[in-house]
């Protein structure tokens, strides 16, 4: 923050005219989170209504930017410092944390340090639950070299990466508790799936955060490349039924709860078939009967259509003699 457009337009690879030129269009689009770009005296800065949505919207927009990978936007001993902490942290408040979330939350806690070191604080959004960890030794050496900010404000940033779980989390609503577990449920029930209470918990603490996200903070969990799609359409493809069945299952979930989960379809496809394989070996298929006062041609028309699009096997009766399929 506190440059001139020649600066920026250098590091981005535009042109200050060009630049100019769009700003109003980025401040459109910044502005469905509470975000602007202001300027005084022809210097520019970022202001927000909220900071730690700006915090999470950043963290994703960078994340993606880079590939979901932290090393070309942080160095090697913040990386370090962030991947030996943030474990930590989830470790002693009893919290499970994927590679995923841990490059995630690094990126959280970096970009965070750049905004307090920038005198933009993080104002408290709930009342933490969980528990602070002191740093230890190596991380207190580390922090005297290499930070400026008190301990106190890295332990604040710390809350604010862990507080968003449904169990630390203060906004959470008791109905998506209560309706997420019913459709986990759904989805054992459906595809008959033998109970597993470790991995009902895991999903299920997914989907409380996806739905506090969707509904609180509206921050997506990418804005340009849903890169579950090739997964999920491939799916579709070779399995088509149960990639409907699940489609239908996540919009009825949705519908309950009045969120809109459309751009998180795939997301959860992919998350269910990986984490419940099995989901693939269900046996969906219900019997039903064709038949055509035309002819038997229309009715094998009518019968290959449903096949083809259902990807199901026919068996064929034709004058009560039974042909294999």
């Amino acid at each position: 923050p506190g440059n001139n457009l020649n600066y920026y337009s250098e590091k981005i690879h535009v042109s200050r005219s060009t630049l100019y030129r769009q700003l109003p269009v980025i401040n459109h689009f910044l502005g469905t989170y509470g975000i602007h770009i202001e300027s005084s005296r022809s210097l520019y800065t970022l202001t927000t209504e909220d900071e730690y949505v700006c915090r999470r919207f950043f963290t994703t927009f960078l994340f993606e930017v880079y590939q979901y990978k932290t090393f070309p936007f942080i160095d090697n001993s913040w990386n370090d410092f962030y991947k030996n902490r943030i474990p930590v942290i989830y470790e002693k408040n009893n919290e499970p944390i994927s590679d995923l979330q841990l490059s995630y939350y690094s990126m959280y806690y970096h970009f965070s340090i750049l905004r307090e070191r920038t005198g933009n604080p993080l104002k408290s959004i709930s009342s933490s639950l969980g528990k602070q960890i002191p740093f230890n030794e190596e991380q207190v050496t580390f922090l005297k070299t290499n930070s400026i900010l008190s301990h106190d404000t890295l332990l604040d940033i710390e809350s604010s990466i862990y507080i968003h779980r449904h169990t630390l989390f203060s906004k959470t609503d008791k109905i998506f508790i209560s309706e997420t577990t019913h459709f986990i449920d759904a989805i054992y029930t459906t595809f008959s799936l033998k109970n597993d209470t470790v991995t009902k918990k895991l999903l299920i603490d997914f989907l409380v955060d996806l739905c506090i996200n969707v509904k609180y903070f509206q921050v997506p969990y990418h804005f340009f490349y849903d890169r579950f799609s090739p997964f999920a359409q491939q799916i579709k493809q070779d399995h088509k039924l149960i990639f409907d069945t699940l489609t239908q299952l996540i919009r009825d979930f949705g519908n309950k709860l009045q969120l809109d989960f459309t751009i998180y379809e795939h997301h959860l496809i992919y998350l269910f078939i990986v984490t419940l394989p099995s989901i693939l070996d269900a046996n969906l298929d219900k019997p039903f009967l064709i038949i055509s006062n035309y002819s038997k041609e229309h009715s094998q028309f009518m019968a290959g259509t449903i096949q083809k699009h259902l990807a199901l096997n026919p068996t064929d009766f034709y004058d009560n003699f039974f042909i294999p399929p």
